[in-house]
């Protein structure tokens, strides 16, 4: 018996024991975790860290070092990721031969050695390379008969290379072409990167699927600009339609719930989808890889105007 309650107590004083080493593990843990990331912060300073941004976006953007200086920063530490996180908010940037204030953040964080994790401009998405390789980054596709083909392309990117540097002899440059689906664009896109004589790599560019151009750049540049213009149905509306287009979306809202009283009659969205279902069908043959998900929606909850305009 007396020996029963020793091995008890003792199988209390190992768990105890335990206990205590996990407790003193994870304190110790803790503060080291801490100790180091008040190193990291003591590591990198801010002047560093601006610095830093500013050679990469001068080059990466084409944006004047002075205007870089000036813009607005600010600074967050990340203690889970061990990152140091600089945005740049707001600069001037030329635009279509105007200058204008950016608005959309750029952004380039380091790790502990200041070493850059990723960077941030025009596209929106992060870039783990100094360097993204756009043309093997996507899905080679196939272009439509209706869409610009090579020999377009090939025809624009000189003329454009004339433009833009003045290369007046674009022949003695060889050029790589890629039609294809890339993340970075909301539609598919021509890449183009064009190498000198000595097999350099000089410009690189992106035109969407209809030819037109989003941006000729030096190879080390950031394409300038990832929207596509014109591919927005609803854009294409008149203010009224706009209105009402909002009133059919509450009531697709509404027939999903058990609520109905606001209701748009199906007599008033048969006759707004006799007008708006044809134009759309028109829009779209012009456009055909930008459905617009609204007006897909409509055509699900009405399906009974789903061939109109067909």
């Amino acid at each position: 018996m007396i020996k029963q309650i020793n091995k008890s107590f003792m199988g209390v004083i190992h768990a105890l024991l335990f206990t205590v080493s996990v407790l003193l593990f994870i304190v110790f843990s803790t503060q080291l975790s801490s100790a180091d990331a008040d190193n990291f912060k003591k590591q990198l300073t801010r002047k560093e860290m601006k610095q830093a941004a500013v050679d990469l976006f001068s080059v990466k953007c084409g944006i004047p070092r002075e205007e870089l200086e000036k813009s607005e920063y600010s600074y967050q530490f990340d203690v889970d990721e061990g990152l140091w996180t600089v945005w740049i908010e707001r600069f001037a940037v030329m635009r279509e031969g105007h200058w204008t204030v950016n608005e959309n953040p750029h952004v380039i964080a380091f790790d502990s050695k200041g070493t850059i994790v990723y960077w941030m401009a025009h596209s929106g998405f992060k870039f783990r390379e100094l360097d993204p390789d756009y043309i093997n980054m996507g899905t080679e596709a196939v272009p439509l008969k209706t869409d610009a083909q090579e020999e377009d392309i090939l025809a624009k990117v000189r003329s454009d290379l004339y433009t833009q540097y003045k290369v007046k002899d674009a022949d003695a440059y060889s050029f790589q072409t890629k039609f294809m689906r890339n993340d970075c664009f909301t539609i598919p896109v021509w890449i183009v990167y064009i190498y000198d004589r000595e097999g350099r790599f000089c410009w690189k560019a992106a035109y969407s699927y209809r030819g037109d151009l989003f941006s000729l750049v030096t190879a080390e540049q950031d394409f300038l600009n990832y929207a596509a213009r014109n591919e927005s149905f609803l854009a294409t509306l008149s203010s009224e339609d706009v209105m009402n287009t909002r009133e059919l979306i509450r009531s697709i809202g509404f027939r999903s719930s058990a609520t109905r009283e606001f209701d748009v009659p199906d007599s008033q969205a048969e006759e707004w989808m006799k007008i708006w279902i044809p134009k759309y069908r028109e829009w779209l043959r012009d456009h055909p890889y930008s459905k617009d998900e609204r007006m897909e929606k409509f055509i699900d909850f009405y399906p009974q105007f789903a061939h109109c305009g067909e």
